[in-house]
């Protein structure tokens, strides 16, 4: 198969293959894509499909100003529980308010590249935050009510934060047409 040819064959179900041939005839590259009517019916048709949309290289952008933002979020928490002996939910909110702005600035201009109507992408980031902080707040006090340790629980609320915000943010917050 020529390197500049798909070709693509329906298999059973919502799926279908699609086959690349690798440069220099090496052979194939193979990729299995969920038909987009398998999930028509559902609520998070948006979010299954937002990945495709915006891509993998804007999603490891997201991961890099995400875990930036979230050493100085640990950082001041850390620095509010250890060294000012703040309690870990008052310390976690400061640090995740002051990583939100800096979070907003990163993605605003590296992640989804800039060009955004900043009246309108700011509420709603800000909007997506306050859920996000909400969020955080809930799976970590939750989680310290369970025993687990502060550390730990802090982990936990972040990777559920991450998906949120990711999501929330390629679809709506920065979304380069208004699509919800």
């Amino acid at each position: 198969m020529p390197a500049s040819l798909w070709s693509t064959r329906v298999t059973d179900g919502p799926h279908r293959e699609q086959l690349k041939a690798k440069p220099g005839g090496s052979g194939l590259i193979k990729s299995v894509i969920v038909s987009e009517s398998a999930y028509n019916n559902t609520p998070f048709t948006p979010l299954l499909f937002s990945m495709s949309r915006i891509g993998r290289h804007t999603f490891l952008r997201f991961v890099l100003v995400g875990a930036s933002a979230t050493a100085l979020h640990y950082a001041v928490m850390a620095g509010l529980i250890y060294a000012a002996q703040i309690n870990p939910s008052n310390a976690s909110a400061t640090g995740y308010l002051l990583s939100t702005f800096y979070n907003y600035c990163a993605n605003a201009y590296y992640t989804f590249e800039g060009g955004h109507n900043h009246a309108r992408s700011l509420p709603r980031f800000l909007a997506t935050a306050a859920v996000g902080l909400g969020i955080n707040q809930i799976v970590l006090l939750g989680l310290i009510s369970l025993s687990i340790p502060v550390i730990i629980a802090q982990f936990v609320a972040t990777a559920a934060v991450l998906l949120w915000n990711y999501f929330i943010n390629a679809i709506w917050a920065f979304a380069r047409r208004d699509s919800l």
